[in-house]
C-alpha cells in the first residue's frame, strides 16, 4: 500500500532529527531528542534523507510503514514482556537504515514526550501539526495538557519489570494510540503509517532506558524474534543495552523524583463520564504507597478498546465519577486495553494482566483518614472502534477479569472479591 508523495516525504521526517556534528557537536551524534527541540534546518536535512530512502529503496520504505501490521513479516508484539524489546529493535533497525541511505551517521529518531504540554494547537508537538500533519489524527484542541501526567510515569518507574511493562503498555501506550491520536494510529495494521508512531514509541523506549538505569540487572527473559524484515536474527538480549545499538537519549536520568506533588488526575484520553461500577471492599490497613490493584485475564476485544478507572474512597462516600470533586479526591489509577486486530496477529494475546496504581492516592491521604471501611470502585467502559476523539461517547460494561488481587510492596498478594459476585 502506498501513500501520497506529499505525505510520505513529509510525515516520516517528523519522527527524525539529523544531528550534524558541525551543528551540534559530537555530544549530540546519535542522540534521540525531544521533537520540540528540533530546528527547521534539521527538518530540511531529514526531508532530503527520507526522500533518498523512498527513491533508492522504495520496498524498504514500504516495509517500515507496514511491518508493525503485516503478519507475514512481523508481526509486532503486544501484551507480553517482549513488547518493549521488539519495538526497540524495530526503531533501531529503522534508524540504522536511514543512516545508511542518507550517508549521515548521526541520524537519529526523535521522541514525543506526552508528559509535557503540547506545543501545537491540536494537542501534538507543533512540528507534527504545522510541518508534518496527518489528516487522520484526532483534533485534541480541547484535551487537558499534558496528555499524560508526569506523576503516572514517576510511579511506573518505581515498579519491578513485569508491572512496569504492563503499566506502560496498558496505560500511555494503548491510550495514546487508540483514544488520543486515533486515525491511522488507532489500528495495529495502520499505526506506523502515521509516523508519529515512531516518536511515540521512541518515548516509550526512552522511559524503558531510564527505568533500566534505576533497576540495573532486572531484564525480561530472552526470546528470539522471527520478524522476517529485520536485517539479522534478533533476540531480546541483543537490544537490552542501547549503547550496543549505538544511540542514546538527551535525558537519561530516571524520572522518579519530580512528580510527587503533582495532582492526580486521569490522562486526557480516559473518559471519566459513563461506565459501569465494580466495587471491591478493601482493608485500608493493608495498603501502602506502592499498592497495586492487579486484574488478571482481562479480555482483549477485536471490536472495542476498554478502559477502567479506579477510585479509592470510604465506603460511606458514594462513587460519583461525574463529580469533579469526587474525581479530584479519590481518583487512584486506570488501565486502557487497546483493541486487537482480528485474525492474523497471533502474537497479540486474547487476555491481558492490567494494573491500577493505588499507592499514589493512598500516600496522599491524611493519616487521620486511613481508618474505617474503604472500597475500590473500578468504573469500566468501552470505546467502540468507530469512535473518534477525546469527546467520543463510551458505553458502560461489566468489568470482566479472571482474578483480582491487591499487591503490596513486597509482592504479597491478597485476593479481592467484588461486592455482589459469588
Amino acid at each position: 500500500m502506498k501513500i501520497r508523495a506529499s505525505v510520505s516525504a513529509v510525515v516520516v521526517v517528523a519522527l527524525l532529527v539529523l544531528h550534524s556534528p558541525a551543528a551540534f557537536g559530537q555530544a549530540h551524534c546519535r542522540e534521540r531528542r525531544n521533537v520540540d527541540s528540533v530546528n527547521p534546518a534539521d527538518i530540511k536535512a531529514l526531508s532530503d534523507a527520507i526522500q533518498k530512502l523512498k527513491q533508492k529503496n522504495p520496498d524498504r520504505f514500504e516495509f517500515w510503514k507496514n511491518v508493525h501490521g503485516r503478519p507475514k513479516e512481523g508481526p509486532c508484539i503486544h501484551g507480553e514482556e517482549q513488547f518493549l524489546p521488539w519495538h526497540r529493535a524495530m526503531l533501531a533497525y529503522f534508524e540504522e537504515e536511514l543512516r545508511a541511505v542518507s550517508g549521515n551517521q548521526c541520524l537519529s529518531l526523535v521522541y514525543w514526550d506526552w508528559t509535557k504540554p503540547a506545543t501545537g494547537k491540536k494537542g501534538y508537538p507543533i512540528a507534527f501539526e504545522n510541518d508534518f500533519p496527518n489528516s487522520t489524527r484526532n483534533d485534541n484542541s480541547g484535551a487537558a495538557q499534558p496528555a499524560v501526567s508526569p506523576s503516572e510515569i514517576a510511579d511506573l518507574m518505581k515498579l519491578q519489570w513485569d508491572r512496569f511493562t504492563e503499566g506502560l503498555e496498558g496505560g500511555p501506550h494503548d491510550g495514546m494510540h487508540s483514544a488520543y491520536v486515533g486515525g491511522d494510529m488507532r489500528r495495529v495494521p495502520t499505526a506506523a503509517k502515521d509516523f508519529i508512531f515512531y516518536a511515540h514509541h521512541a518515548n516509550l523506549d526512552r522511559l524503558w532506558a531510564q527505568w533500566q538505569v534505576a533497576h540495573s540487572g532486572q531484564n525480561p527473559a530472552n526470546a528470539k524474534f522471527d520478524t522476517r524484515g529485520f536485517p539479522k536474527p534478533t533476540s531480546t538480549e541483543d537490544v537490552l543495552d542501547i549503547s550496543r545499538l549505538r544511540y542514546t537519549y538527551d535525558v537519561m536520568r530516571p524520572a522518579v523524583a519530580a512528580a510527587e506533588a503533582v495532582e492526580l488526575r486521569p490522562p486526557a484520553y480516559v473518559k471519566v463520564h459513563g461506565g459501569t461500577v465494580t466495587t471491591f471492599p478493601v482493608d485500608i490497613a493493608t495498603l501502602d504507597s506502592r499498592s497495586l490493584l492487579v486484574l488478571e485475564k482481562v479480555p482483549v476485544s477485536s471490536e472495542f478498546s476498554e478502559q477502567g478507572i479506579a477510585y479509592l474512597h470510604p465506603e460511606s462516600v458514594a462513587c460519583k465519577p461525574d463529580d469533579e470533586s469526587f474525581v479530584r479526591d479519590y481518583y487512584a489509577g486506570y488501565f486502557f486495553v487497546w483493541e486487537r486486530t482480528p485474525g492474523a496477529h497471533s502474537s497479540h494475546p486474547s487476555t491481558r494482566t492490567v494494573i491500577l496504581d493505588l499507592g499514589s492516592r493512598f500516600s496522599r491521604l491524611p493519616a487521620a483518614q486511613r481508618k474505617g471501611k474503604w472500597v475500590i470502585s473500578v468504573v469500566a467502559s468501552r470505546v467502540p472502534s468507530q469512535a473518534v476523539g477525546i469527546s467520543a461517547q463510551v458505553a458502560g460494561a461489566p468489568l470482566t477479569y479472571g482474578n483480582a488481587m491487591l499487591e503490596s510492596t513486597n509482592r504479597k498478594h491478597t485476593n479481592l472479591k467484588a461486592r455482589g459476585k459469588p
